[in-house]
């Protein structure tokens, strides 16, 4: 899986600057709105992707969109979810993590405008997952083995920086990174991503705004 020659390392290098970059120039907070979707998807899934088929010349398997190994992959994440559940309920019940969750205030105008959210969301983490875990990691781990997997996970942590979340962050990438090459797929990291979120926001409607879901 990956690329092996030094000019691609580069390109997905460049790329993996770039869209930060982007993304810290005009688009640092998670708005949820038309634009927002679209910029996120044309970013972190659809140029990858494009650079993946049409400039590398492999096709989207190659970089974990494939449903991979399940017993390395959706097994060890239901497993994770499970152990963190008591650490979600501690923290659903602390203000310091529960500004911001849900991430679109939307959420808390019904059961739909939950569950619109957690789509929208749901989109939008399966395009971060396959830009990191995807696109960087399997696109480097020709040429960098394991290493591909501290590397994404600084990338991913540099994308949260400014949220002062890094050091968190880069924990989350290198779980996820590790699931990712492991199961050799993208899917099984984006079900614990969104797994975790998802049920973490529904603790914390459920202790700070009952009734809403």
């Amino acid at each position: 899986m990956g690329v092996k020659s030094r000019w691609s390392v580069l390109l997905i290098v460049a790329v993996c600057i770039g869209v930060i970059a982007a993304r810290w120039k005009y688009n640092s907070h998670l708005s949820f709105d038309n634009d927002f979707l679209f910029s996120s998807t044309s970013m972190f899934f659809w140029l990858p992707l494009f650079i993946s088929l049409f400039i590398f010349g492999q096709d989207a398997s190659s970089f974990g969109l494939t449903p991979g190994d399940s017993r390395k992959g959706y097994l060890p994440a239901g497993i994770i979810l499970l152990l963190l559940i008591p650490f979600l309920l501690i923290a659903s019940h602390r203000s310091e993590y529960i500004t911001g969750h849900p991430a679109d205030p939307r959420a808390l105008n019904g059961f739909m405008q939950f569950c619109r959210f957690e789509l929208i969301y749901g989109v939008y983490l399966f395009c971060i997952e396959f830009f990191f875990r995807g696109f960087l990691l399997f696109g480097l781990e020709r040429r960098l083995g394991w290493w591909s997997v501290l590397v994404q996970a600084l990338a991913y942590a540099a994308l949260q920086g400014q949220a002062g979340d890094f050091a968190l962050a880069l924990v989350s990438g290198l779980v996820l990174g590790i699931l990712a090459i492991r199961s050799k797929s993208v899917l099984p990291s984006f079900a614990l991503h969104w797994s975790v979120l998802l049920a973490f926001d529904l603790l914390v409607i459920s202790t700070t705004h009952r009734g809403v879901v």
